[in-house]
C-alpha cells in the first residue's frame, strides 16, 4: 500500500577499545587481532571476544591479568562502558 507508513529503529551500540599487552614472548590471538606486542583493536560495547595465548619457542605462558585472570590459555571477556585492557604474560622456560 502506497499510502502506508513504515517505522524502522536502528540501534547505535558505542564502540570500545580493547587493549592488549604482552610481557615476554608471545603472541595473543583471536577477535580479528594477532598480537605479538602491544597493541589494541575496537569492538562494539557488550561484545564477547575470547583471546587464545601462544607462546614462541623456548618460553612458556604464565598467566593473563587486567580483564582476563587466570592461567590457561584461553580467555573470553566482555567489552564494558570503560572498554577492556588485557594482558599475558610469558616467560623463558628453564
Amino acid at each position: 500500500d502506497l499510502g502506508a507508513t513504515t517505522e524502522a529503529g536502528v540501534v547505535f551500540r558505542p564502540i570500545r577499545r580493547l587493549a592488549l599487552q604482552i610481557t615476554g614472548l608471545g603472541t595473543v590471538t583471536g577477535a580479528e587481532v594477532r598480537c605479538s606486542r602491544s597493541c589494541s583493536t575496537q569492538r562494539v560495547e557488550g561484545s564477547r571476544v575470547t583471546l587464545q595465548a601462544t607462546a614462541a619457542r623456548g618460553w612458556r605462558f604464565v598467566r593473563w591479568n587486567g580483564s582476563c585472570r587466570g592461567i590457561r590459555p584461553a580467555c573470553t571477556l566482555q567489552l564494558g562502558t570503560g572498554g577492556a585492557k588485557a594482558g599475558a604474560v610469558f616467560a623463558r622456560r628453564v
